[in-house]
C-alpha cells in the first residue's frame, strides 16, 4: 500500500470525528464580560434555541450575575458574544431569570446575530466511565476541548443535578458554562466548576428543565438519535407491560421489582386495593413518549382500571399516568408514577 492510500484512510477514519466536534464548536459562542473598574472576564455559552427575535444561550450564572458570586461581584456592565471562526462581536443581553442554585443563567441576542449553519444538539445524560469533552475558552484559546471522563453521575453529598468528572491543570478558567459533550456529540451537561480534585457539571435534565419553566426557547436541543434509543423504547415498553400484569395479578413483588422506590402510603393502598380485590384489570393505552434519553423517559398513558371487589362491588376508573422511568445498572425501572 503506498503513502497515499495509508493518508486517505487515516483522513477517512479521522473526518467523521473531526466534523463532529467543528459542528459542536459551532454551537458554542464566547462570552467577553465587561465589568466597570475591572478586567474583563471570559466564560462559553451554548446556543439552545430561538424565537422570532432572540437567539438564547445557556451559561454559567456565576459568569454573569453578581449575586451568584462567592462574594459577590460587581454588577455587569455588558456582554460580547462572538460565533466560532467569526471575528464579528454582538451585543448580548441577560435574561431576566437566573437560577443560582444551579448556577445557570441565559444571555440573549437578536436572532438577525445568528450565523447559519449552527446544529441541532442532541441531548443525552451522563454515565460513569464515559468518555467527554468540554468546548471552553481559557487562556490557552478560544473554542479549546477539554477531554476526560465521567467520574461520578451524581455530583458530592449525592446531589442529584451534578455529576462528577476527572480534571488536570489544564480544565482551567474559561471553561465555565461550556457544554459537556460525549463521545456521540450528545449534550450532556454545562461545566460549572473546578475544584482540586475533580470538575462539576450540572445535568442536561435540569438544564432543560429550567429553561422550559422560563418559557426560554431550546429548539436546538434534541433528543438522541433515533436508532440509540431504539432499544431503551422497547424495554421501557417491556417494563409498562410488566407493570400493567402485575397489577392485573396483584402481583405485589413483581411491582415492587420494577417500582422499588414507591411511597409508602402508595405501596399502603395498592397492597391493600389487592387484598380487598377478586379480580384487577389494567390497560393501558395511547401511550406516547414525552422526553427520551439514554438514562431516563417519561411517558404519558391512559389507563382503565376495572376494579372487581371480595364482595362483588364493580368499579371502572379511568385516567392518565406520567411513569417517569430512570435507567439503574443497565435496566429500567419507574422512578415515580403521577
Amino acid at each position: 500500500m503506498n503513502a497515499w492510500a495509508v493518508l486517505l484512510l487515516a483522513w477517512a477514519a479521522l473526518s467523521p470525528q473531526l466534523e463532529s466536534l467543528e459542528m459542536q464548536k459551532a454551537a458554542v459562542v464566547r462570552l467577553t464580560i465587561h465589568r466597570p473598574m475591572a478586567a474583563d472576564e471570559t466564560a462559553a455559552a451554548m446556543f439552545v434555541g430561538k424565537d422570532q427575535q432572540n437567539a438564547f444561550f445557556i451559561t454559567a450564572c456565576h459568569a454573569i450575575v453578581e449575586l451568584c458570586k462567592e462574594p459577590p461581584g460587581k454588577p455587569v456592565s455588558s456582554i460580547d458574544l462572538q460565533f466560532h471562526n467569526s471575528a464579528t462581536r454582538f451585543e448580548a443581553f441577560i435574561f431576566e431569570r437566573f437560577n443560582a442554585g444551579l448556577d445557570l443563567a441565559v444571555v440573549r441576542t437578536p436572532v438577525g446575530s445568528l450565523p447559519p449553519g449552527i446544529p441541532t444538539i442532541p441531548v443525552g445524560d451522563a454515565a460513569s466511565a464515559a468518555p467527554i469533552r468540554v468546548v471552553g475558552h481559557p487562556a490557552a484559546g478560544g473554542w479549546s476541548t477539554w477531554s476526560g471522563v465521567v467520574q461520578n453521575e451524581n455530583g458530592a453529598n449525592a446531589d442529584v443535578q451534578r455529576f462528577i468528572t476527572n480534571r488536570d491543570f489544564s480544565l482551567a478558567g474559561g471553561y465555565s458554562g461550556g457544554p459537556v459533550f460525549d463521545s456521540r456529540g450528545a449534550f450532556l451537561g454545562m461545566h460549572i466548576e473546578t475544584t482540586e480534585s475533580y470538575g462539576v457539571a450540572v445535568k442536561s435534565a435540569d438544564v432543560l428543565r429550567q429553561l422550559k419553566a422560563w418559557n426560554v426557547p431550546t429548539t436546538n436541543l434534541g433528543p438522541a438519535a433515533a436508532g440509540d434509543l431504539q432499544a431503551d423504547r422497547d424495554a421501557i415498553s417491556k417494563v409498562l407491560d410488566n407493570f400493567v400484569n402485575a397489577y392485573s395479578r396483584r402481583d405485589k413483588d413483581a411491582l415492587w421489582t420494577i417500582w422499588p422506590n414507591a411511597p409508602a402510603d402508595r405501596k399502603k393502598a395498592i397492597e391493600s386495593s389487592f387484598e380487598n380485590a377478586r379480580s384487577i384489570a389494567l390497560t393501558l393505552s395511547q401511550v406516547t413518549f414525552d422526553e427520551m434519553s439514554r438514562q431516563r423517559a417519561t411517558v404519558r398513558a391512559r389507563f382503565l382500571q376495572e376494579f372487581v371487589s371480595k364482595t362483588g362491588a364493580e368499579l371502572k376508573q379511568p385516567g392518565t399516568y406520567v411513569f417517569r422511568l430512570e435507567k439503574k445498572d443497565g435496566a429500567w425501572i419507574i422512578g415515580a408514577l403521577e
